[in-house]
């Protein structure tokens, strides 16, 4: 039997970084060229169609912990794609080496199910090698420097399905556990780090891309030590995350790692488990998160515990912090996230032949419709 060919018509289409007039047609759950005749058609209205949002970092969200409920994982995919999330990275916070095994062999058994929701594309591990003054959120007690293993293996257990360590580069033995993971093919992320300037350029070497959450958990600037704000800003191009909110960011800080580097911005969310909850009391791995006016807390704290924003909110953010263009905010989620985990021919994109992973958005970046595999989502 001959799979149906939907042609979704009237809309502006997000491909090769700006927005054109144009048609997209799927059919079998990819992105397919026109064709003669559709089986149907869809009128968008003039929205934008662009590629499904990328989370490459999330810790749960509706209630559930993902470093304490990997086997609830699902239960979370199938809620994101109403802010437009089609594709994730569950993300296990620092733990021992006993959860973390445990939580990986859970959230591997959750990727092979069957599910409705959003992709599970791999996990992203954000500890426990990492410079305890420089811990944030994650517990003191569970942090450990590189040279605690001879490998990673011997914390983690199995790197099956893992895409991003996150980890402090200048710790004792790090060159050893970086070496290893960029052989396996692990992005490895400098994150919760006093890395000097000259430091991370060593870890560049031995094989680290990528800066989590830049500016949150790590020195600030100087200007007799750039440390690892400057050498990520300084290097054009290099890839980093932001948690584009007003408790994370200044917008001014924001502005000006978009002025400074803005091929390399990514957003992320970092979102816990209260996303898409009132405020409350809720828990970020080990330890407990209050909840208030939009931002979450370590308990009687001012510790920042991630965040409660979604992916959708980020790009409306950095569009208000910075004045980029609605085709930068959506790149920022979309493609470059996929260039990151080399899947950018099969999502973040709508080019033929990538998956049919796809949203319906206004001019103010909010979410109408999602698709995923060309099916619409219910209640998106």
């Amino acid at each position: 039997m001959q799979a149906r060919v939907v042609r979704f018509v009237n809309g502006r289409i997000v491909a090769n970084h700006s927005i054109t007039p144009g048609e997209l047609w799927i059919s079998d759950g990819k992105i397919i060229a026109p064709s003669e005749k559709a089986d149907s058609t869809v009128d968008v209205a003039g929205l934008i169609i662009a590629p499904g949002l990328i989370d490459l970092q999330i810790n749960g969200g509706f209630g559930i912990d993902f470093t304490e409920e990997p086997e609830r994982v699902l239960e979370v995919a199938k809620k994101l794609p109403q802010y437009g999330v089609t594709s994730f990275l569950p993300t296990c916070i620092t733990s021992s080496k006993e959860h973390y095994r445990d939580c990986l062999t859970a959230l591997r058994a959750q990727m092979n199910a069957a599910h409705d929701g959003a992709n599970l594309l791999g996990i992203h591990l954000e500890g426990p090698f990492f410079n305890v003054k420089q811990k944030g959120a994650h517990n003191s007690a569970l942090v450990r420097p590189c040279d605690c293993v001879e490998t990673p293996e011997e914390l983690y257990g199995s790197l099956e399905k893992v895409m991003i360590v996150t980890l402090a580069p200048e710790l004792p033995g790090a060159e050893n556990i970086i070496s290893q993971l960029h052989k396996e093919g692990i992005i490895i992320s400098c994150g919760h780090s006093s890395a000097t300037y000259d430091e991370m350029q060593k870890a560049m070497n031995w094989g680290l891309s990528f800066a989590t959450h830049l500016f949150n958990a790590m020195t600030p600037f100087h200007h007799r030590e750039p440390g690892v704000v400057g050498s990520v800003l300084g290097t054009r191009g290099f890839m980093y995350s932001v948690i584009a909110d007003p408790h994370h960011l200044h917008q001014k800080a924001l502005e000006l790692a978009y002025r400074l580097n803005p091929e390399g911005l990514v957003l992320v969310s970092d979102a816990m488990s209260a996303l898409g909850l009132p405020a409350g009391h809720y828990h970020l791995g080990t330890m407990q998160v209050e909840v208030d006016e939009g931002k979450a807390t370590i308990s009687g704290t001012n510790i920042l515990a991630g965040s409660i924003i979604a992916l959708d909110s980020a790009m409306r953010y950095l569009v208000a912090a910075t004045g980029c263009s609605l085709v930068e905010a959506i790149d920022a989620a979309t493609i470059k996230p996929a260039t990151l985990l080399q899947i950018q021919h099969q999502k973040g994109t709508l080019e033929v032949g990538a998956d049919a992973d796809f949203i319906l958005l206004d001019d103010t970046l909010h979410v109408h419709s999602t698709y995923i595999a060309g099916e619409l989502v219910p209640n998106a």
